[in-house]
């Protein structure tokens, strides 16, 4: 086979796989480009375009996850680019001692599943003597136990249950019960509002897709500067 032009020769098609692992199941070479080195191991004819050795990215040691952002299917094989956990990104090929892990952000959302987001303190604002005395003993760590009633398209919308009072935020309004949340997919993205409805007493988070699976990503307050991070792993029924 002439290797002139083979990326233009190949047929690709692209396929997201949101969500997704790859895990190192041996030392693995990640190229710059999708092409396998085995490409440029075939002899070549007079004619025939220069072409440039694929260029290293990294190697992989055996156990090493990274994310899958994309498969790329051409003629007689697939490419997987990946992004590394210092960011930078390449592929790995079907073929390689790798192992592909986790499911599609599609099925992460669920209606009628059950999440728990844990939300830590990481800045908290200095409390008047009145609220510091009604919320003692504060806490730097809380969990907020979400049920996602329904998924359209990009947009979640669900009820939550969570006690605030020893983490030092108010959200939502008294008495309100169950409270509202509401979200948005954007990519890998995730935003979440709890109490949409109230005004100015809402709770927001922002965050992306872990390597290992759930988001991760920090939240804040519509009043007041108490801020933190939070993690949300897999739902369950």
């Amino acid at each position: 086979m002439r290797l002139v032009g083979v990326l233009a020769v190949l047929t690709s098609v692209v396929g997201c796989e949101r969500g997704q692992v790859i895990v190192a199941q041996g030392r693995t070479k990640v190229l710059e480009k999708p092409i396998p080195e085995e490409r440029f191991k075939i002899p070549r004819q007079e004619g025939d375009a220069p072409m440039e050795e694929p260029k290293l990215v990294a190697t992989l040691d055996s156990g090493i996850k990274v994310r899958l952002l994309k498969t790329e299917y051409f003629k007689d094989y697939a490419a997987y680019q990946v992004e590394l956990p210092d960011g930078r990104r390449g592929y790995v090929f079907h073929g390689d001692s790798i192992l592909i892990m986790g499911t599609p952000s599609g099925e992460f959302w669920q209606a009628g599943r059950h999440y728990t987001i844990r939300m830590r303190v990481t800045n908290r604002a200095p409390l008047i003597p009145e609220l510091e005395r009604a919320w003692a003993p504060l806490s730097d760590t809380t969990s907020v136990a979400l049920r996602l009633d329904s998924l359209a398209r990009d947009s979640l919308y669900g009820t939550y249950e969570a006690y605030f009072r020893h983490f030092g935020v108010m959200v939502g309004a008294i008495g309100d019960a169950p409270q509202r949340f509401a979200g948005h997919l954007v990519g890998d993205s995730l935003e979440i509002e709890l109490t949409p409805n109230a005004t100015d007493a809402g709770l927001h988070l922002r965050g992306r897709r872990r390597v290992d699976g759930g988001f991760a990503g920090k939240w804040y307050l519509d009043q007041g500067s108490t801020s933190g991070t939070f993690a949300l792993p897999e739902g369950t029924p």
